[in-house]
C-alpha cells in the first residue's frame, strides 16, 4: 500500500479564521503536489486556500455546525476511508497546539481497526508557524481562542484515560 491521503482538523471555527485556512492550505499543498484526497470536516475550506481545481475533498458526513465533531471520531473516520479505499500513509494537518491529539486519536483508531501497517505523520509545515499564531481570538470557539484556554482544556485530555477519553470523544 503505497497511496497516501491527508487528513484536515480544524482549529477552531469558522472555516475563514487563519488557523484554519493555514492548515486548508498545508492540505491543498499536499493534494496539488501528489493529487491526495483529503478527508476533513466543515471547517476547513480548501477552496478558500486555491484549492487544486478538481481535488478530491471527503468531508466528515453528517457533521453538525453548531457541534463540531470531536477528533476521535473524525480520526475513525478517516481510518475507515483509508482502509476502504487501501491508503497506506496518512499525512495529518493540525493546529501546531492540536497535533499531539490528532496523531494520538489516529493512532489509537487505526489500532481499534487492526490497521497497523498504516503510516501516519504529522506534516512538517506546521512546525514552521510559531505556536502562538495557531490561537485565533476571532474563534467561535472560546477554546482556541488563546493559549490559557487551550492548556486549560487540553490538561485535562492529556491527563484522561484513554477508555475515557473513548466514552467521552465518541
Amino acid at each position: 500500500m503505497n497511496k497516501k491521503g491527508v487528513a484536515a482538523f480544524a482549529f477552531g471555527q469558522p472555516a475563514t479564521i487563519w488557523s484554519n485556512q493555514q492548515i486548508a492550505d498545508i492540505a491543498s499543498s499536499y493534494s496539488r503536489a501528489d493529487g491526495l484526497t483529503i478527508f476533513t470536516q466543515q471547517d476547513i475550506d480548501v477552496r478558500l486556500a486555491g484549492g487544486p481545481v478538481g481535488a478530491r475533498v471527503e468531508y466528515l458526513p453528517n457533521e453538525d455546525p453548531k457541534n463540531p465533531p470531536p477528533t476521535l471520531r473524525i480520526a475513525r473516520w478517516v481510518i475507515q476511508r483509508a482502509i476502504e479505499e487501501g491508503i497506506g500513509e496518512i499525512i495529518v494537518v493540525a493546529g501546531r497546539p492540536h497535533i499531539w491529539r490528532a496523531m494520538r486519536d489516529m493512532e489509537m483508531a487505526a489500532e481499534e481497526k487492526g490497521f497497523l501497517q498504516l503510516a501516519i505523520m504529522p506534516a512538517t509545515e506546521i512546525w514552521n508557524t510559531p505556536e502562538t499564531k495557531w490561537y485565533c481570538p476571532d474563534s467561535t470557539q472560546k477554546r482556541v481562542q488563546n493559549k490559557e484556554n487551550w492548556r486549560d482544556r487540553e490538561a485535562l485530555l492529556e491527563m484522561m484515560p484513554f477508555v475515557v477519553y473513548k466514552m467521552v470523544a465518541s
